[in-house]
């Protein structure tokens, strides 16, 4: 390509001013000069491309005038040839004009030609002069760097001149878990949130995956030490906690952000407008069910910090007097140390990142995308750029696309006619592409669906390597192929790229694609909801995205909650993991915990925390008492009167005592004569009490109140019925509650046991229990102190009416006084018979429900619109594994709570697991926790000990079988050998004289005789005796000592193995040789014990 006189002049400018900055810039030139060479490369590059771009565009689609000349060319051209083939052909009329009409628009053609030249060199002279500024612009620091301009109040950056943005932090919806019609509705109101925006904005979309502050982390979620003697219990449980913790993929945090950005003339323009934008903006979000705020520009910018500085992240602060004072910049906060953006990647502090963008998309992708792409174990930002087009210019390039298709569409059949094909023959992309056209019109004119210029690109982040990122790049397309979609590298527009995954709303990259509401919404941004809130109780780990479940219950509008589960779910134990929060989690100022027990499922449990706690049995042959009369001035709330309360509740004490009928259909039979007589009597029964200030020398009983009503039997025909009827419970069998009070109603863990409670009494009982409940909240809530109340079995409590309407009036109104009510049962059946309790589970703000049988799941499912995915969560599933429900957030869990810590021991419920402290006291302190820590520790050491001797033992039998056989082979060659041997003796035996001599048939050949040179063969059966005289015998005549006759022995051995050519022998040897050490050994010492 020629070079113009203009190019050469300005590159020779160029030039000459790099010289002279460069003389200017003196010791920075080399950073400079590489960030020019990189922009120039860049700039190249980008330019390369929309070269290319623009060629293959010319060549693939003509112009209109193009195609008319061309065919006007060929119908010449067919005119000149007739004439070639006949001189004497005359011209008609219309083939003179054909050709004077080709003459003019070849003229036009070729002046549109030089036109486009010129148009060329404008561009060019264009691009110099961009070149020229950009290299003015080249970021001279890291602050420069940074991509905007100004922050302000109110979260609102300047990122470009005359463009602001703001940021709105989104809570995340149960999308993936919900059913199919609450998935459609959301997909269509995200897409109304979508169609909100008009074409003068810019909607970015962001998931951002950072790593956790390890240390702020551990602070939120542990619990702290305090002054008491359960310290070693809060260690214990902490160590648990952060073992729970390594688990999942809590080292990753996931938040959700919308970014609006628009133009403005000042600051004060775009606080009006985004004053009339932010509402709507949280008003759709919320009406697809996602809550959201505004970030402040304090938030925005520490998501900035995290991003640039992930070695400390959430440690970000700032000090705007000190920046006035200095005169620096909220950059200088933000800001790391160093950038380097190559090809590929870019380096931020020597860490590793890449930018992608999602470059071809299906014909048909599922709604689970974005989910998938963002559940990653490491650092991303993942961005939807989105900029609405005005629905006439969306039209109107639909419309030229059709219009192009179609004239190519006819171009293909007029070619096919004329080559004599009676069909056309259409490529099946074009067709293709035109279909999807016309549908993309009908959508946009018939269903309201705009069209969008949208983007998606991925920023991996903060790797330490480049295997690391390459690794974890690798992982992102992996997981897009399985959708037929291809991530692709940004190639010199790494750092555009980067600019565009920092929040602030930049739209710096060129690769936009056209969709539709419809085809836009399809990547929505919903996974599950997730349940982390740092100080909350401990619930599991969210089955969905392997994180921590913690919930802060008692912030709850309604904290009263029910934990339904079936026989072996493991209902108890969390139910105790979460009393194990209460007890640890809180102090005793904080917090007191009740529980009415009716099958002594929590007294072990309980007790096991020593001085804090009192077991409290009732029954009627229990010595714990508790005075129903107990009165004292904090018993009434507000400035009710407490006689007034205590009144009504001893009337209905003796409704209960004078009713007849089972504990849940009682028939009350008391009068309005004998209501003023019971009040008339409990009156005067509290008249000295009060007298004397509330002294408790002087409190009343039930004998008293029986003494009472005596004279008033005295009096009238009503009092006699009433005093007889009361005397059954004040006198008689039933007088658990005529004593005073006799056990420590003031300890902070009370457990009331009824299981010995019967009959009527039962309903008594829990009259009086609920009613120290009341009196106890009350008197917590003057102290700001909350009160825990858990009752097992609690659809035995809605059985009777009376109880039923006193718990649904400490549900109602206990919330105002600190108040915390759980219900615990397995029979969901018999809890959802009660109206009250069925009102109760609908209004409850905190549900743990494990796994359900059919009939109990169906009407559960109705009653709190459970999706059918979230039904599998409590159908057949494992023990501690169910659906938390807190207000609108519902999380399936896991609790795989660790079976090595003694804390499970003590909550776990199964037979053989759990275990009472049986030495002292039975209580629970720090020592005992110290060394049932240890004994645990030691249990595990003993039990990987045994298993490991086991396996020993296995392998030790396998060798000892094996060495058992080729033992069995050896003594089987051996025996085959003997009797060989034996054999050949024998025949020897028969050739030789035997008088006088050793010879026995069949013994063992002990030699030669030295006298007569015969054998010496004896029979190792016989005796000792006749051994030891045949010995003398042969030594006497031999004249050997014992030793010599033992080498004699052997020597007469060895020839005589000689003499049979060693085959025997020599065989055995051999045998021995190959044998393993050991072996041999074993069986040298069995050869030696049989003397063969």
């Amino acid at each position: 390509m020629l070079t113009t006189h203009k190019e050469k002049e300005e590159k020779i400018n160029i030039e000459e001013a790099y010289k002279i900055y460069k003389e200017e810039a003196g010791e920075q030139i080399e950073e400079i000069e590489l960030k020019k060479s990189f922009f120039q490369k860049y700039r190249d590059k980008v330019e390369q491309q929309a070269d290319i771009k623009r060629k293959i565009k010319s060549e693939q689609r003509y112009s209109d005038t193009d195609r008319k000349l061309e065919k006007m060319r060929m119908e010449c051209e067919s005119i000149q040839l007739r004439q070639r083939e006949n001189p004497n052909y005359i011209l008609s009329k219309a083939e003179r004009r054909k050709q004077l009409a080709y003459m003019e628009a070849e003229r036009k053609a070729k002046l549109k030609k030089q036109d486009d030249e010129k148009k060329e060199l404008l561009r060019k002279a264009k691009r110099m002069k961009r070149r020229r500024s950009a290299m003015s612009n080249v970021p001279k620091s890291v602050q420069e760097t940074i991509p905007y301009i100004a922050d302000y109040e109110e979260g609102i950056f300047e990122i470009l001149e005359g463009v602001y943005s703001k940021t709105f932090e989104m809570q995340d919806i149960n999308y993936q878990v919900s059913k199919e019609a609450e998935q459609i509705a959301i997909f269509c109101k995200y897409g109304e949130f979508l169609n909100y925006f008009s074409e003068d904005m810019l909607v970015n979309i962001s998931i951002v995956n950072k790593r956790a502050n390890q240390e702020n982390q551990e602070d939120e979620i542990t619990f702290k030490m305090r002054h008491d003697n359960l310290n070693e219990h809060r260690k214990e449980y902490n160590r648990i906690i952060m073992r729970q913790l390594a688990s999942g993929k809590n080292d990753i945090i996931q938040n959700k952000y919308v970014t609006i950005t628009q133009k403005a003339n000042n600051p004060f323009e775009a606080v009006l407008r985004f004053h009339r934008t932010q509402q709507d903006v949280i008003n759709n979000l919320q009406h697809i069910g996602a809550n959201s705020r505004i970030l402040s520009t304090t938030e925005r910018l520490s998501i900035l910090h995290d991003i640039f500085r992930p070695n400390n992240v959430g440690a970000f602060r700032i000090n705007y007097d000190f920046i006035k004072k200095q005169g620096i910049s909220s950059k200088d906060y933000v800001a790391p140390a160093s950038f380097f953006f190559d090809r590929d990647y870019f380096q931020i502090d020597g860490k590793y990142y890449r930018v992608m963008f999602l470059n071809n998309l299906p014909a048909s992708i599922t709604d689970d995308f974005i989910a998938k792409i963002s559940n990653t174990d490491f650092p991303c930002i993942i961005n939807i750029m989105v900029h609405p087009v005005e629905q006439a210019k969306g039209l109107d390039r639909v419309n030229k696309q059709i219009t192009g298709m179609e004239a190519e569409k006819r171009e293909s059949e007029d070619a096919a006619i004329k080559s004599g094909y009676i069909t056309a023959t259409i490529s099946h992309d074009l067709e293709h592409s035109l279909t999807e056209a016309i549908e993309l019109r009908d959508d946009m004119i018939n269903k309201n669906q705009k069209s969008f210029l949208t983007s998606i690109t991925v920023m991996v982040c903060d790797a330490m390597t480049m295997e690391e990122l390459n690794e974890n790049c690798d992982t992102l397309k992996k997981e897009a192929r399985k959708y037929t979609c291809t991530f692709q590298t940004l190639n010199y527009q790494q750092e555009e790229g980067m600019y565009q995954s920092l929040l602030l709303g930049h739209n710096a990259l060129l690769i936009d694609r056209t969709l539709t509401t419809e085809s836009l919404s399809i990547f929505i941004p919903f996974t599950c909801s997730e349940l982390f809130q740092p100080g909350g109780f401990y619930y599991g780990i969210n089955s969905i995205s392997k994180n921590l479940i913690l919930s802060k219950r008692v912030n709850q509008k309604s904290p009263h909650g029910f934990v339904l589960g079936s026989t072996g779910s493991g209902k108890s134990f969390a139910v105790k993991r979460e009393m194990l929060n209460v007890i640890l989690n809180m102090s005793e100022d904080e917090a007191d915990l009740i529980v009415i027990d009716p099958d002594n499922e929590y007294v072990g449990f309980i007790s096991a925390f020593g001085d804090i706690a009192e077991i409290i049995d009732i029954s009627a042959n229990s010595t714990n008492y508790i005075n129903p009369l107990d009165l004292s001035k904090n018993y009434s709330d507000d400035d009710a009167d407490p006689m007034t309360l205590k009144s009504q509740f001893v009337m209905s004490l003796v409704e209960g005592m004078m009713s007849v009928g089972d504990t849940s259909h009682l028939e009350t039979i008391i009068t309005p004569m004998q209501r003023t007589i019971v009040d008339r009597a409990l009156r005067h029964t509290y008249g000295n009490y009060l007298r004397n200030d509330y002294n408790p020398d002087y409190q009343p009983t039930l004998v008293d109140f029986q003494s009472e009503l005596n004279h008033e039997a005295e009096l009238s025909e009503e009092g006699n019925i009433v005093a007889q009827s009361v005397e059954y419970y004040t006198k008689g069998s039933m007088n658990v509650f005529a004593h005073r009070t006799n056990v420590d109603l003031k300890k902070r863990l009370i457990v009331f046991t009824i299981r010995d409670l019967g009959g009527q009494l039962r309903q008594i009982g829990l009259s009086i229990i609920l009613d120290f409940i009341w009196n106890r909240m009350v008197q917590n809530s003057n102290c700001q102190k909350l009160t825990f109340l858990y009752m097992d079995e609690v659809q035995t409590v809605f059985a009777n009416e009376f109880s039923a309407n006193y718990i649904e009036n400490l549900f109602k109104r206990g919330r105002k006084y600190g108040l915390v009510i759980t219900g615990i049962t397995q029979d969901v059946e018999g809890l959802l018979a009660s109206p009250n309790a069925r009102k109760m589970i609908s209004n409850s703000g905190h549900i743990i429900m494990l796994n359900q049988s059919d009939s109990n799941l169906e009407e559960l499912a109705t009653m709190l619109h459970l999706s059918d995915s979230q039904r599998n969560y409590v159908t057949m599933s494992e023990e501690g594994c169910g659906l938390l429900f807190a207000e609108k957030v519902i999380v399936p869990f896991n609790d795989s709570f660790p079976k090595d810590s003694y804390l499970y021991k003590l909550m776990s419920t199964k037979f053989g697991e759990n275990f009472n402290i049986e030495e002292g006291d039975g209580k629970l302190t720090n020592e005992d926790a110290t060394e049932l820590r240890k004994r645990f520790k030691l249990d595990e050491l003993k039990q990987k000990q045994l298993q490991r001797k086991e396996k020993d033992n296995v392998a030790e039998k396998e060798q000892r079988e094996e060495k058992t056989d080729i033992i069995n082979d050896v003594d089987e060659n051996i025996k085959v050998e003997n009797k060989t041997i034996h054999q050949d003796i024998q025949q020897l035996f028969k050739t030789m004289d035997g008088n006088g001599e050793l010879l026995q048939p069949e013994g063992v050949y002990y030699g030669i005789n030295p006298s007569s040179k015969n054998l010496i063969l004896s029979k190792e059966l016989e005796q000792s005796t006749h051994r030891e005289e045949t010995t003398l015998d042969f030594e006497k005549n031999s004249g050997l000592s014992k030793e010599d006759r033992g080498n004699e022995m052997q020597d007469s051995h060895g020839v005589h193995e000689t003499e049979e050519d060693g085959g025997k022998q020599n065989k055995v040897d051999e045998i021995l040789q190959d044998m393993p050490d050991d072996m041999r050994s074993i069986l040298l010492d069995r050869l030696l014990k049989n003397e063969k």
